[in-house]
């Protein structure tokens, strides 16, 4: 302890000590030398020198200080900002994010398959198959125009069939109504018959974010023959 405090006495004071010698020296050179000039030379000079050289020592341990402070909170705006991430992706993970899905029917043109897109899986999924070519009145048509799905979860990057419902006909269009944990979304999915058992698709999927609609997914097949306005008519 007594070690530490006489090094770092001599680190603070040996300086001092060096400019007050040098400046005694050169006022008593020559003169009459006595303690008392001695000490009236040394004394001052070395006070003044010490608190000279004790403000260039608190100025840098300042400079230190709020250097180490500015690196500390660089590094913990850098770990709020990974928190903030890794907590966003954990609750991405558990509502589903902004993954959505979107459904197709198969070669066959019977099977139907929902197709996941995006990072995270989607929990409690299931849709409505709203088939609006239905030309029927009353609140039979309700009953007969839609059908229910109940999907359950849908993995990253994983398909499932999801119903089973043969296409009849020339061209048929589908709203499709999706809900997950994340929310809702609309797919709206047109299909052309281009002969041969084969269907070409149209089909976009949209959610709804601050009463805008927004589109997360487009695809037109190159044989679907579009609209005579040039859209694919949803």
């Amino acid at each position: 302890m007594w070690k530490r405090t006489g090094k770092q006495l001599l680190k603070e004071f040996w300086l001092p000590g060096l400019i007050a010698g040098c400046w005694t020296t050169y006022v008593v050179w020559g003169g009459n030398i006595s303690v008392e000039t001695v000490l009236a030379a040394f004394g001052p000079s070395f006070f003044l020198a010490s608190w000279l050289t004790g403000q260039v020592f608190r100025v840098r341990k300042q400079a230190g200080v709020e250097s180490s402070l500015q690196a500390l909170e660089g590094r913990m705006t850098g770990l709020v900002d990974k928190l903030e991430d890794k907590t966003r992706d954990l609750v991405n993970h558990i509502t589903g994010g902004d993954s959505y899905c979107y459904m197709n029917v198969m070669a066959d043109s019977v099977n139907w398959m929902a197709f996941h897109e995006g990072e995270h899986h989607l929990q409690n999924l299931s849709a409505r198959v709203c088939d609006i070519d239905i030309e029927m009145e009353g609140p039979s048509w309700w009953q007969v125009a839609n059908t229910n799905v109940s999907i359950g979860t849908l993995f990253k990057g994983m398909c499932t069939q999801c119903l089973t419902m043969p296409l009849n006909g020339r061209h048929r269009r589908f709203n499709i109504f999706f809900t997950a944990s994340n929310g809702s979304f609309l797919q709206e999915l047109r299909l052309k018959h281009v002969g041969a058992n084969r269907w070409a698709t149209a089909t976009r999927v949209s959610r709804n974010v601050d009463d805008q609609q927004v589109i997360l997914f487009e695809r037109i097949d190159p044989d679907f023959l579009l609209e005579a306005d040039g859209t694919a008519g949803y």
